[in-house]
C-alpha cells in the first residue's frame, strides 16, 4: 500500500518554511529545485533562485496510509502551525490535493464540469499558448532539433568561462535567526514527527 507524506522545507538563511505533501518526496524535492531552475514563478521558486536550491533543507513531518487524511487534514494543520501562508512559501491554506469529488453525486460532478467549462470560456489565449497547444497535441516535443546527447568539451568550456568570475549567492551574507527560534515543539507534535520518519524509512 503506498505510503503519503507531509514534508517540510526550510530555507537555510531565513528559517522560513513551505509544507507540502507527496507519495515521494526526495522525488518533490527534485521537482522543486528543477521548476526554481526552470523560473516559475512561485514565492517558493522565487526564494529558492534567491537563496539557492540547496539552502532548503526538507523533513518529513508526518505520513500515513490515507491520502484524503493527508492532503485535507493534515496539509491544512501543519501550514497553520507553522503559519507557512504567512510568514512562509506556501501560497494558500493547503487541501488542495485531496479526492474532493469523491463525495459529489454524477449531477454534481457534472454541473462542477460545466462551471469550470463555463469560466474558461471566451478566454484569449497568446500565439505562443496555441502553438504549444498544438504542439502538444501532434506529440511533437518542443525541444525537436535541439541535441540531447552529452554536452561537446566547446560547450562545457564556455559554460566553464560563464560561471567563472560569479560570486557565491551568499557571499558576505549572514544567516538571520530563524522565524521560530525558540518555541518549543509540543509532546504531541514529536510524536507525530517520528512517527513519520519510521514510516518513511519503510518505504525508501
Amino acid at each position: 500500500m503506498k505510503a503519503y507524506f507531509i514534508y517540510k522545507l526550510t530555507c537555510a538563511y531565513n528559517g522560513k518554511v513551505y509544507i507540502g505533501a507527496s507519495c515521494n518526496p526526495e522525488n518533490r524535492l527534485k521537482q522543486h529545485r528543477y521548476a526554481a531552475r526552470r523560473g516559475a514563478k512561485q514565492l517558493l521558486y522565487h526564494a529558492m533562485r534567491k537563496h539557492g536550491v540547496t539552502s532548503f533543507d526538507m523533513q518529513i513531518i508526518y505520513g500515513s496510509l490515507n491520502k484524503n487524511h493527508i492532503f485535507a487534514e493534515m496539509e491544512p494543520y501543519f501550514i497553520k502551525l507553522y503559519a507557512s501562508n504567512s510568514v512562509g512559501y506556501n501560497l494558500t491554506s493547503g487541501g488542495e490535493g485531496a479526492n474532493t469529488l469523491s463525495g459529489l453525486s454524477e449531477e454534481q460532478k457534472l454541473a462542477r464540469a460545466k462551471k469550470i467549462s463555463i469560466s474558461l470560456k471566451g478566454r484569449v489565449r497568446s500565439i505562443e499558448h496555441k502553438k504549444h497547444i498544438s504542439i502538444a497535441n501532434k506529440g511533437v516535443s518542443r525541444n525537436r532539433g535541439r541535441s540531447c546527447g552529452p554536452l561537446s568539451e566547446v560547450t562545457k568550456m564556455k559554460m566553464s568561462a560563464a560561471h567563472k568570475h560569479h560570486a557565491p549567492w551568499n557571499k558576505g551574507k549572514k544567516c538571520g535567526p530563524a522565524w521560530n527560534k525558540g518555541i518549543p515543539m509540543t509532546k504531541e507534535h514529536r510524536k507525530k514527527q517520528s512517527e513519520a520518519i519510521r514510516l518513511w524509512q519503510t518505504h525508501i
